[in-house]
């Protein structure tokens, strides 16, 4: 019971009450969905701004832990405090939400309570743990933060470059020490448990924005999103594979949460120009794609850079092109690193 009760509390709760404090600032009709997701967005994106000079001032992963875990529990009180009011009436806001709901919604949610089962209850072997689970398992049991090769168990000479600047292996170290749990049962078995349904979650937003007046149109492409992925295991290729069979990895979360997330924003900033909460969550977003995977360090900015061009070249919108630049700061900084170090 304290195993699960440490797993909601960091996985759930912690996430949550941060992106209480962001959705304060969002449309009220969606603060139910983007609550998990801010959060999770700001976690993300200041874990990779901070775990960076950590890893290269070779700072010991307990003290991490100590730096983190009050950091995030005090970003928790703080959302909690300024949106308790979010909480006044959630049963009627979910009554309202729920009501006319299609049975296309309903059958979506069955299939995805399913996919979510069968990917925590069983396990799938993939050769990329050998050293993204090897990472993290390496990192908690030698307290170290990526200085240990986890095929050979030697100190690196020199940091990996190809994953120094997206280390999301270390990140899963971190919150098994903070959850008590060995980093192996953490990426196989509770991390798809919030994972698979939170890219779900990201694909109901595009639903809602693609079909903004037509639930039974909501539910059907949600539905038929869970349909693919469920039978897109043609190739290990597809984000349907990434999603059901190994989403613990961070270029997993980069194609079935971060990249959907990134084209989401970018249409209501680019495209649409609304508030600065929506810009400030593009900037975690592009920031949390450098911490998953280093292919999210230029795949992101690539995407809102087709946006720019789309909405924002002509005519000209210097705002939109001066925002959409400081979103991309941070991968404009690691992709120069990475020249460097290379």
């Amino acid at each position: 019971m304290l195993k699960l009760f440490t797993c909601v509390l960091w996985l759930v709760i912690v996430p949550g009450c941060i992106g209480l404090g962001c959705n304060r600032y969002f449309n009220k009709k969606e603060n139910w969905i983007l609550l998990l997701l801010s959060g999770y967005l700001v976690i993300w994106g200041s874990f990779e701004i901070l775990i960076l000079p950590m890893i290269y001032f070779r700072i010991s992963l307990h003290v991490a832990v100590y730096i983190f875990m009050i950091l995030y529990l005090i970003s928790a009180a703080v959302g909690l405090c300024i949106n308790y009011k979010f909480f006044a009436g959630w049963r009627e806001s979910l009554a309202k939400s729920l009501k006319g709901v299609h049975w296309t919604f309903w059958a979506a949610i069955v299939i995805i309570i399913l996919q979510t089962y069968v990917s925590v209850r069983y396990m799938h072997l993939d050769q990329d743990d050998a050293f993204y689970v090897a990472t993290a398992s390496t990192a908690v049991h030698t307290d170290t933060l990526m200085e240990v090769d986890p095929y050979m168990g030697f100190k690196y000479e020199v940091l990996p470059s190809r994953y120094v600047l997206s280390p999301f292996p270390v990140f899963t170290a971190v919150w098994s020490s903070l959850i008590q749990i060995h980093p192996t049962i953490l990426a196989h078995t509770v991390l798809p448990g919030v994972f698979i349904p939170m890219a779900y979650l990201v694909y109901f937003l595009l639903g809602k924005r693609f079909f903004a007046n037509s639930k039974r149109q909501q539910g059907t492409f949600l539905l038929l999103c869970a349909i693919i992925q469920m039978f897109s295991y043609y190739s290990v290729y597809t984000s349907g594979s990434f999603l059901l069979f190994r989403i613990w990895q961070g270029k997993a979360v980069l194609v079935n949460v971060l990249l959907p997330l990134a084209f989401y924003f970018a249409i209501r900033t680019v495209k649409d120009n609304s508030n600065k909460a929506d810009w400030v969550m593009l900037f975690f977003i592009c920031t949390a794609s450098c911490l998953v995977s280093s292919m999210g360090i230029m795949l992101t900015p690539i995407m809102i850079g087709i946006f720019v061009l789309m909405y924002a070249i002509k005519p000209f919108r210097k705002e939109i092109v001066s925002k959409s630049i400081l979103c991309c700061s941070i991968n404009i900084i690691c992709a120069l690193i990475y020249l460097y170090i290379r």
